[in-house]
Protein backbone atom coordinates (compact mmCIF):
# COMPACT_ATOMS: atom_id res chain seq x y z
CA UNK A 1 0.00 0.00 0.00
CA UNK A 2 1.03 3.41 -0.62
CA UNK A 3 2.63 5.91 1.94
CA UNK A 4 0.21 8.49 3.25
CA UNK A 5 1.22 11.48 5.62
CA UNK A 6 -0.52 11.51 8.67
CA UNK A 7 -3.69 13.42 9.32
CA UNK A 8 -4.04 17.42 9.48
CA UNK A 9 -7.69 17.62 9.11
CA UNK A 10 -10.79 15.45 8.49
CA UNK A 11 -12.77 15.56 4.90
CA UNK A 12 -16.31 16.80 6.62
CA UNK A 13 -18.24 17.01 2.92
CA UNK A 14 -20.96 15.24 2.70
CA UNK A 15 -21.32 15.28 -1.37
CA UNK A 16 -21.43 11.45 -1.85
CA UNK A 17 -21.19 9.67 -4.73
CA UNK A 18 -24.89 8.17 -5.87
CA UNK A 19 -25.85 4.69 -8.38
CA UNK A 20 -27.51 4.95 -11.36
CA UNK A 21 -30.45 2.24 -11.88
CA UNK A 22 -30.06 0.17 -14.95
CA UNK A 23 -32.31 -2.00 -16.33
CA UNK A 24 -30.22 -4.16 -18.18
CA UNK A 25 -26.77 -6.31 -16.54
CA UNK A 26 -26.00 -8.28 -19.27
CA UNK A 27 -23.39 -5.98 -20.99
CA UNK A 28 -21.58 -5.51 -18.30
CA UNK A 29 -20.49 -9.28 -17.40
CA UNK A 30 -18.52 -9.48 -20.48
CA UNK A 31 -16.90 -6.00 -19.86
CA UNK A 32 -13.45 -6.06 -18.16
CA UNK A 33 -13.90 -2.77 -16.85
CA UNK A 34 -16.28 -3.66 -14.68
CA UNK A 35 -16.58 -5.21 -11.12
CA UNK A 36 -19.59 -5.86 -9.42
CA UNK A 37 -20.73 -6.43 -5.46
CA UNK A 38 -23.63 -7.49 -3.76
CA UNK A 39 -25.90 -4.54 -2.64
CA UNK A 40 -26.15 -5.04 0.72
CA UNK A 41 -29.61 -4.60 2.08
CA UNK A 42 -28.71 -2.02 5.05
CA UNK A 43 -28.33 1.78 5.64
CA UNK A 44 -25.88 3.41 4.17
CA UNK A 45 -23.28 4.65 6.70
CA UNK A 46 -20.11 6.45 6.96
CA UNK A 47 -17.49 5.97 9.34
CA UNK A 48 -14.68 8.49 9.92
CA UNK A 49 -11.77 7.75 12.46
CA UNK A 50 -9.99 10.89 13.21
CA UNK A 51 -6.90 11.37 16.04
CA UNK A 52 -8.67 8.43 18.18
CA UNK A 53 -12.33 9.45 17.79
CA UNK A 54 -14.50 7.29 15.34
CA UNK A 55 -17.84 9.08 14.22
CA UNK A 56 -20.82 7.87 12.32
CA UNK A 57 -22.65 9.83 9.78
CA UNK A 58 -26.01 9.28 7.84
CA UNK A 59 -26.62 10.07 4.06
CA UNK A 60 -28.10 12.92 4.96
CA UNK A 61 -25.31 14.24 7.38
CA UNK A 62 -26.68 13.94 10.71
CA UNK A 63 -24.87 12.45 13.24
CA UNK A 64 -25.25 8.79 14.75
CA UNK A 65 -24.33 6.06 16.88
CA UNK A 66 -21.83 3.48 15.99
CA UNK A 67 -21.82 0.19 17.89
CA UNK A 68 -18.82 -0.74 19.92
CA UNK A 69 -17.64 -3.71 17.40
CA UNK A 70 -17.60 -0.95 14.86
CA UNK A 71 -15.57 1.35 16.75
CA UNK A 72 -13.34 -1.45 18.29
CA UNK A 73 -12.48 -2.39 14.57
CA UNK A 74 -12.17 1.14 13.52
CA UNK A 75 -9.72 2.31 16.43
CA UNK A 76 -7.75 -1.24 15.32
CA UNK A 77 -6.16 0.56 12.38
CA UNK A 78 -3.02 2.58 12.92
CA UNK A 79 -4.65 5.58 9.96
CA UNK A 80 -7.03 7.56 9.83
CA UNK A 81 -10.05 7.17 7.29
CA UNK A 82 -13.26 7.95 6.29
CA UNK A 83 -15.42 4.92 4.84
CA UNK A 84 -18.11 4.30 3.05
CA UNK A 85 -20.37 0.98 3.94
CA UNK A 86 -24.01 -0.01 4.97
CA UNK A 87 -24.69 -0.27 8.37
CA UNK A 88 -26.49 -3.93 8.72
CA UNK A 89 -29.04 -5.08 11.62
CA UNK A 90 -26.91 -6.15 14.56
CA UNK A 91 -24.76 -2.55 14.12
CA UNK A 92 -21.96 -3.99 12.20
CA UNK A 93 -21.06 -2.08 9.10
CA UNK A 94 -19.57 -3.90 5.48
CA UNK A 95 -17.64 -1.45 3.98
CA UNK A 96 -17.75 -0.72 0.15
CA UNK A 97 -15.61 2.19 -0.58
CA UNK A 98 -13.08 4.75 1.01
CA UNK A 99 -12.70 8.68 -0.06
CA UNK A 100 -9.82 9.77 2.60
CA UNK A 101 -6.95 8.16 4.19
CA UNK A 102 -5.01 10.33 6.71
CA UNK A 103 -6.63 13.75 5.36
CA UNK A 104 -5.54 12.88 2.03
CA UNK A 105 -8.82 12.83 -0.45
CA UNK A 106 -8.52 9.42 -2.44
CA UNK A 107 -11.52 10.31 -5.03
CA UNK A 108 -9.61 11.21 -7.78
CA UNK A 109 -8.16 7.83 -7.13
CA UNK A 110 -9.89 4.81 -9.57
CA UNK A 111 -12.22 2.63 -7.78
CA UNK A 112 -9.97 -0.64 -7.95
CA UNK A 113 -6.95 1.56 -6.17
CA UNK A 114 -9.19 2.65 -3.49
CA UNK A 115 -10.88 -0.89 -3.06
CA UNK A 116 -7.19 -2.37 -2.48
CA UNK A 117 -6.36 0.52 0.53
CA UNK A 118 -9.82 0.15 1.68
CA UNK A 119 -8.96 -3.60 2.42
CA UNK A 120 -5.68 -2.56 4.08
CA UNK A 121 -7.49 -0.25 6.26
CA UNK A 122 -10.50 -1.59 7.70
CA UNK A 123 -10.34 -4.34 9.85
CA UNK A 124 -13.98 -5.20 9.61
CA UNK A 125 -15.95 -6.95 6.93
CA UNK A 126 -15.98 -5.74 3.24
CA UNK A 127 -18.08 -6.03 0.21
CA UNK A 128 -17.07 -9.04 -1.62
CA UNK A 129 -16.03 -7.83 -5.07
CA UNK A 130 -16.25 -10.43 -8.22
CA UNK A 131 -13.64 -9.30 -11.69
CA UNK A 132 -14.21 -11.11 -14.77
CA UNK A 133 -16.74 -12.85 -16.48
CA UNK A 134 -17.78 -16.07 -14.46
CA UNK A 135 -17.03 -14.13 -11.20
CA UNK A 136 -19.12 -11.73 -11.65
CA UNK A 137 -22.09 -14.27 -13.01
CA UNK A 138 -21.67 -16.68 -10.20
CA UNK A 139 -22.03 -13.92 -7.56
CA UNK A 140 -25.30 -12.64 -9.52
CA UNK A 141 -26.68 -15.82 -9.19
CA UNK A 142 -25.47 -16.16 -5.64
CA UNK A 143 -27.18 -12.88 -5.00
CA UNK A 144 -30.38 -13.73 -6.72
CA UNK A 145 -30.88 -17.34 -5.50
CA UNK A 146 -30.22 -15.98 -2.16
CA UNK A 147 -33.11 -13.08 -2.64
CA UNK A 148 -30.64 -10.29 -2.07
CA UNK A 149 -31.48 -6.83 -2.71
CA UNK A 150 -29.44 -6.39 -6.01
CA UNK A 151 -26.08 -5.83 -7.62
CA UNK A 152 -23.60 -3.00 -7.89
CA UNK A 153 -21.39 -2.74 -11.23
CA UNK A 154 -18.54 -0.41 -10.56
CA UNK A 155 -15.79 0.94 -13.27
CA UNK A 156 -12.24 -0.06 -12.14
CA UNK A 157 -10.29 2.58 -13.67
CA UNK A 158 -12.88 5.27 -12.63
CA UNK A 159 -12.46 7.79 -9.98
CA UNK A 160 -15.20 8.92 -6.97
CA UNK A 161 -17.55 10.84 -8.70
CA UNK A 162 -19.78 13.37 -6.81
CA UNK A 163 -24.15 12.84 -7.33
CA UNK A 164 -25.61 10.14 -9.89
CA UNK A 165 -22.19 8.61 -11.38
CA UNK A 166 -22.21 6.85 -15.12
CA UNK A 167 -19.67 4.48 -13.55
CA UNK A 168 -21.35 3.44 -10.45
CA UNK A 169 -24.77 1.61 -11.74
CA UNK A 170 -27.61 -0.61 -9.55
CA UNK A 171 -29.09 -3.72 -10.95
CA UNK A 172 -32.13 -4.20 -8.13
CA UNK A 173 -34.38 -7.07 -7.84
CA UNK A 174 -38.44 -5.61 -7.92
CA UNK A 175 -41.45 -6.60 -6.35
CA UNK A 176 -44.57 -5.66 -8.46
CA UNK A 177 -47.94 -6.40 -6.69
CA UNK A 178 -51.73 -5.09 -7.64
CA UNK A 179 -52.91 -2.59 -4.84
CA UNK A 180 -56.36 -0.61 -4.18
CA UNK A 181 -55.99 2.73 -4.02
CA UNK A 182 -57.67 3.82 -0.44
CA UNK A 183 -56.89 8.00 -1.31
CA UNK A 184 -55.31 10.25 -3.08
CA UNK A 185 -53.09 13.22 -2.62
CA UNK A 186 -52.71 15.69 -5.24
CA UNK A 187 -51.17 18.37 -3.34
CA UNK A 188 -48.14 15.80 -3.51
CA UNK A 189 -49.23 13.52 -6.39
CA UNK A 190 -49.42 10.65 -5.00
CA UNK A 191 -51.43 8.11 -3.82
CA UNK A 192 -51.99 5.73 -0.96
CA UNK A 193 -52.64 2.28 -1.31
CA UNK A 194 -54.02 -0.75 0.65
CA UNK A 195 -54.43 -4.28 0.10
CA UNK A 196 -57.16 -7.05 2.07
CA UNK A 197 -57.70 -3.63 4.32
CA UNK A 198 -54.06 -3.19 5.20
CA UNK A 199 -52.68 0.15 4.65
CA UNK A 200 -49.20 0.04 2.85
CA UNK A 201 -48.13 3.78 2.56
CA UNK A 202 -47.77 6.36 -0.25
CA UNK A 203 -47.14 5.57 -3.93
CA UNK A 204 -45.47 8.88 -5.96
CA UNK A 205 -47.18 9.18 -9.45
CA UNK A 206 -45.24 10.82 -11.85
CA UNK A 207 -47.83 13.49 -13.04
CA UNK A 208 -51.41 14.61 -11.82
CA UNK A 209 -52.65 13.71 -15.49
CA UNK A 210 -51.98 9.72 -14.51
CA UNK A 211 -53.40 10.13 -10.86
CA UNK A 212 -55.75 7.02 -10.24
CA UNK A 213 -59.24 7.33 -8.63
CA UNK A 214 -59.85 6.10 -5.22
CA UNK A 215 -60.76 2.31 -5.34
CA UNK A 216 -58.74 1.68 -8.60
CA UNK A 217 -56.94 -1.06 -8.90
CA UNK A 218 -52.83 -0.21 -9.64
CA UNK A 219 -49.68 -2.13 -10.39
CA UNK A 220 -47.00 -0.87 -7.51
CA UNK A 221 -43.08 -1.69 -7.94
CA UNK A 222 -41.52 -1.88 -5.07
CA UNK A 223 -38.29 -3.31 -3.14
CA UNK A 224 -40.12 -4.71 0.12
CA UNK A 225 -42.25 -4.00 2.77
CA UNK A 226 -40.80 -2.43 5.97
CA UNK A 227 -40.83 -2.92 9.52
CA UNK A 228 -43.29 -0.13 9.71
CA UNK A 229 -45.57 -1.95 6.74
CA UNK A 230 -44.30 0.72 3.92
CA UNK A 231 -43.32 -0.05 0.33
CA UNK A 232 -39.86 1.00 0.30
CA UNK A 233 -39.12 2.71 -3.10
CA UNK A 234 -42.52 2.14 -4.77
CA UNK A 235 -43.60 3.42 -8.25
CA UNK A 236 -46.31 3.00 -10.39
CA UNK A 237 -45.50 -0.18 -12.51
CA UNK A 238 -45.34 0.78 -16.66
Amino acid sequence: MERFARSTRPIMNMQIQLLQDIQDPEPLFSNPLWCCSEKMDGDWRRVEKFNGEVIGTTREGNAVALSAEVIALALLSDHDFIIEGECMKGGGVVAFDITSLNGISLMDKCQGARFEIMQSVWHGNVVARAIGESEKRALFDRVWASNGEGIVFARVDAPYMIGRSPYALRFKRYQQEVFEVSAVNIAKCSVEVSRHGKSYGGVPVQSLARLPKVGDKILVKYERVTEKNRLLRAVLAK
